[in-house]
């Protein structure tokens, strides 16, 4: 019989909101590697969370760990034991802004604190490296954590729990905003530690993310185990509702052939790295355009250089935005609908004090970090529209810090619609979405580009390209390497 490692029995959490788990019975044993699956808002998180010993049940000896031939409820042993990787984690390290090299973050995974705060020998720093060379990252070695691009630093936070051995790997997510190449290396080395015994615990809203080495499932929904079965398992079905049929009214057509962007010999500096070299690109009124590459490449640096968030620095730099040059920044940015991950992780640390959902969405209208404006009767309605639409109505007053990441991305996307852009800047906006809504997001999208709303999408995952997508730019270290058609570039 195999040996149990963690018992839960009736765990249940409950916040200001109300219930957030309850009744949860799971055992894990030695040998099994799980993956929890389940719609947004469903409690995934949460749950493991909870199994890390990160947040404490309502009653805690309803959880039991069997470690070292002991049982204790207490999560002092799992956390020097077990090891954590999510988007909220990744986003301690964004908000912080610490200039931290990747090895140094890497290394502190054998203390399990989030910097190293001791000095390091040269020998650990060479298993440092010679790790980070197996993933393929030891260029990310001497950078800086904020000179990173999402998917980079994901991909050290994965290197800094391989690095400490783990007994348990919990993995929230852990493959969103990584390049196919990365995930599949990445992916092995999680089926490596599995094979060395560590046992693996994951979840994801992609099927193909899922390690091979996954033999058991657990399905949750409404904070509540809907069922568990053997292997990797088929996923919750999902109802796909017609997004077209329940999109707001009001969108801006923009002329098609119109200009909306020009960069001409644009590049970016940033501590020192240039991030864009040299960057000479049109877009007009009529194109939606993809703009692809691996981590790293600057696909998210150019999306900000657009919106504001960078400066361009170059001899010949020019930049236009719509409709002409000399626009104020605030100006731009009302024409413009803005979603990303840094945005996402950085918005509630601008305001400094809880943010409820209602007012983060309607905050689009003015491109503002928080709600500082008078609002009318139109702007509430609008944001109400949007709310409905995306299923997160009874979300509204709740503050961003007690949403799902899924949730939360989704109501970002609602900010960046609300004010009817012309121009919608999206760096990955389906990262974290379950299947059922990313099904309607890609719905609306559609409709959006087909109505003359003008789209610059960041993806690594080339299925979620909308038909409507008519070019490609394609960057790699920062230097444009394809600029033109889709069929040419994926012919």
């Amino acid at each position: 019989m195999s040996k149990k490692l963690v018992s839960m029995k009736d765990v249940s959490l409950s916040l200001d909101r109300g219930p957030v788990l309850q009744g949860i019975d799971w055992d894990i044993k030695q040998g099994e590697h799980w993956a929890v699956l389940g719609p947004n808002g469903a409690g995934k998180t949460t749950l493991m969370m909870i199994l890390a010993g990160e947040v404490w049940p309502d009653d805690d000896k309803t959880r039991e760990y069997f470690i070292a031939g002991g049982k204790t409820s207490s999560p002092l042993e799992p956390l020097e034991r077990y090891r954590m990787i999510s988007p909220e984690h990744q986003d301690i390290f964004l908000k912080l802004a610490w200039d931290v090299t990747g090895e140094e973050v890497v290394l502190s995974g054998k203390d399990n604190t989030p910097f190293l705060y001791r000095l390091a020998d040269e020998e650990e720093y060479e298993k440092v490296r010679d790790l980070m060379q197996s993933l393929g990252m030891l260029d990310l070695a001497k950078r800086s954590m904020v000179a990173m691009s999402r998917g980079e630093g994901r991909k050290i936070l994965i290197a800094r729990a391989l690095m400490a051995q783990p007994e348990m790997l919990i993995l929230d997510e852990f493959l969103e905003g990584i390049d196919r190449q990365s995930r599949v290396q990445l992916m092995h080395a999680i089926d490596a530690a599995a094979a060395s015994g560590t046992t693996v615990v994951c979840s994801a809203h992609r099927k193909e993310e899922l390690p091979a080495c996954v033999n058991k499932t657990l399905y949750i929904r409404d904070g509540q185990i809907d069922h568990c079965e053997d292997g990797q398992g088929r996923g919750i079905a999902c109802t796909v509702n017609s997004a077209q049929e329940r999109i707001p009214p009001a969108v801006n057509a923009v002329e098609a052939g119109k200009t909306l962007f020009r960069l001409s010999d644009s590049s970016v500096v940033f501590l020192g790295k240039t991030v864009l070299h040299n960057i000479d690109w049109e877009m007009s009124g009529g194109e939606n355009w993809a703009v692809l590459g691996c981590n790293g490449a600057g696909k998210s640096t150019l999306l900000r250089l657009l919106y504001g968030d960078a400066a361009a620095y170059a001899a010949e730099e020019q930049m236009q935005r719509l409709p002409e040059k000399g626009d104020s920044l605030r100006s731009v940015r009302g024409r413009m609908g803005m979603v990303s991950a840094s945005m996402q992780a950085s918005f509630g640390e601008a305001v400094g004090k809880p943010i409820p959902i209602f007012d983060m969405v309607i905050s689009g209208f003015f491109s503002s970090a928080g709600l500082f404006d008078e609002i009318n009767d139109e702007m509430r309605e609008k944001a109400w529209e949007w709310l409905k639409f995306f299923g997160i109505e009874d979300l509204a007053q709740r503050p961003m810090e007690q949403v799902s990441y899924g949730q939360l991305r989704k109501a970002f996307i609602a900010r960046a619609l609300i004010s009817g852009p012309d121009v919608l800047l999206l760096d990955e906006p389906m990262a974290g979405v379950d299947e059922e809504s990313r099904g309607e997001i890609f719905n609306l999208l559609e409709s959006l580009a087909s109505a003359g709303v003008s789209m610059v999408y960041v993806t690594h995952h080339h299925e979620e390209l909308i038909p409507s997508v008519s070019h490609v730019l394609e960057l790699k270290e920062g230097r444009v390497s394809f600029r033109g058609k889709k069929e040419e570039y994926f012919k």
